[in-house]
C-alpha cells in the first residue's frame, strides 16, 4: 500500500492511484490529528483526465475530517485557484459599453484595469475582499455560486452601481471567482435590462466575448423567470425590444 492514496477504507481501483504518477507540484499532504489521513490534490489543469478521480477523492476526505481542516483546505484550493486565474485568465472581457467582465486574475491585474479606465469593481463572490480599495471604488455582493442563491434580489443594487459608474464617466468590472457564473449571471442580466436584450441575445453575446461562461443551473432559471417579468413589462404583445446589431449600441 506505501504510495497509495488510502482513505482508511477498500476503495474502487478507479478511484486509487500512485504518488508516481504525479510531479512533485502536484500534491499536497495534509495530516488529520486523529487518523493521519492523507490525500492528494491534483493539479486537473495539468492532468484534466484526473478530475473525476479529484473530485471524489476531495468529497471523501472532506467528509472525514473536521471542520477547522476543511476551512485550511478550502483556503488552499481558493489560493491554488486564485494563481491559477492570476496567471492564465487575468484579462478583462468587455462585454458592453463601459462594462468588463472577468475573474479573480482580473480583479487583481491593477496595470490592466488602470489602462481600460476601470473606476469602479463589482465583486459577487462572499470569499473575495477588494484587491485595491485605495484605487477603485468596491460594491461586494455576498452571495456563494450555488443553485439555492437568489442572485436576482440582488440585480438592482448591482444595475444601480454599474450605472452610476458610468454617470459618474467610469468603467466597471464585475466579477466573481471564475468569472464564469455569478458576475456572467450579473451581466447577462443587465444587458436584458438595459439594453432590451432577450436571454438568449445576452447569452451569445458574453458567449461571443468569454467562452468559458457557465452559469449554474439555478442562476439560469432565475434569468429566465427575470426575462418573463422584462416582458411583462415591455408591453401586451408579449416581447421584448431586442438589440439586432452591435452597431446599435457600442459593444466593444
Amino acid at each position: 500500500m506505501d504510495g497509495l492514496v488510502n482513505l482508511g477504507q477498500p476503495a474502487d481501483e478507479k478511484f486509487r492511484f500512485t504518488f508516481s504518477q504525479l510531479t512533485p507540484t502536484d500534491y499536497v499532504h495534509f495530516d488529520d490529528s486523529l487518523s493521519s489521513l492523507r490525500f492528494v490534490i491534483l493539479d486537473c489543469r495539468r492532468k484534466p483526465n484526473k478530475t473525476s478521480q479529484f473530485r471524489v477523492l476531495l468529497f471523501l476526505v472532506m467528509d472525514h475530517i473536521d471542520e477547522a481542516y476543511r476551512n485550511k483546505i478550502a483556503t488552499l484550493l481558493r489560493a491554488m485557484c486564485a494563481a491559477k486565474y492570476a496567471k492564465e485568465d487575468n484579462l478583462p472581457c468587455q462585454i458592453a459599453e463601459d462594462v468588463f467582465l472577468g475573474s479573480v486574475g482580473v480583479a487583481s491585474n491593477k496595470d490592466a484595469l488602470k489602462n481600460l479606465d476601470v473606476t469602479h469593481i463589482l465583486i459577487v463572490a462572499r470569499s473575495l475582499e477588494p484587491a485595491y480599495p485605495n484605487d477603485f471604488i468596491y460594491k461586494k455582493i455576498e452571495v456563494l455560486d450555488s443553485p439555492d442563491t437568489n442572485l436576482e434580489q440582488h440585480f438592482d443594487e448591482c444595475f444601480n452601481f454599474i450605472d452610476e459608474a458610468k454617470r459618474l464617466g467610469g468603467r466597471v468590472l464585475v466579477h466573481c471567482f471564475a468569472g464564469k457564473s455569478r458576475s456572467v449571471t450579473i451581466v447577462v442580466a443587465y444587458l436584458m435590462k438595459k439594453y432590451h436584450k432577450s436571454l438568449s441575445q445576452a447569452l451569445d453575446l458574453v458567449r461571443s466575448k468569454r467562452p468559458q461562461m457557465a452559469p449554474n443551473q439555478g442562476f439560469m432559471l432565475q434569468l429566465r423567470n427575470f426575462e418573463s417579468s422584462l416582458r411583462g413589462q415591455h408591453g401586451s404583445n408579449g416581447t421584448v425590444i431586442a438589440i439586432s446589431s452591435p452597431s446599435d449600441v457600442d459593444f466593444a
